[in-house]
């Protein structure tokens, strides 16, 4: 069996992102996101890709389709792809409020515990099972070179679950999604082959060489 190759793209920034506002799935790219979008689509024109998978975000399939433009092959959208959800209770609120920052010690403290909920927000045992099956769907796609358009939370609790095989412990996963600072329109390589003893390899993480010339004002 070839060894598979998934290029993880997280989505161009939106105007959320730049305010640090919680955001909703129709939040669109603003203009430094379309110039990101379209400098990832040109980093993986060189790469013959035989499918594209993306969150059915808006931010996301904006990028998705950048690329598809750039690489002749569709994009598809899977809301399996989406962010970690923080909830309604948070939606439209600033990383720092009262709310969000009472949501995010819950969730450090709680961690651990399958049971709690923020609202109708998703817990961290319920976003690593959505992960796990995320990795069988990408394990049984039959391309070699594959593009999977996503958010910063699902690369950072995939790239962590592989260095730890798996095994690290929900505080430590927590962390590494909320604090790995994986940048907008940035691209996180890993490669899997079920005949290895580790089947998946990050190969590269938080590649931002095709954002050097981007300008964005600030």
């Amino acid at each position: 069996m070839a060894v598979k190759h998934f290029y993880f793209v997280r989505h161009g920034e939106t105007a959320d992102n730049r305010a640090l506002v919680h955001q909703s799935i129709n939040v669109p790219l603003n203009e430094c996101g379309k110039k990101q979008a379209e400098a990832a689509a040109s980093a993986l024109s060189c790469i013959r890709i035989d499918s594209i998978l993306t969150s059915d975000a808006e931010r996301t399939k904006e990028t998705a389709n950048a690329i598809a433009s750039k690489v002749n092959t569709k994009a598809v959208a899977e809301p399996l792809l989406r962010e970690m959800h923080r909830g309604v209770l948070v939606e439209g609120e600033h990383h720092f409020s009262l709310r969000s920052m009472k949501a995010g010690v819950l969730m450090f403290l709680l961690a651990g515990n399958g049971s709690w909920h923020f609202g109708n927000g998703e817990n961290v045992s319920e976003f690593r099972k959505r992960l796990v099956k995320m990795r069988t769907l990408f394990s049984e796609m039959s391309g070699t070179h594959n593009v999977i358009v996503t958010h910063r939370g699902v690369i950072n609790g995939l790239c962590f679950d592989i260095v730890h095989n798996f095994f690290g412990s929900s505080y430590a996963f927590l962390l590494a999604v909320v604090l790995i600072k994986t940048k907008n329109g940035s691209i996180t390589e890993l490669t899997y082959d079920p005949e290895r003893t580790t089947p998946w390899v990050i190969v590269r993480a938080n590649d931002t060489r095709h954002l050097n010339d981007i300008s964005c004002e600030r």
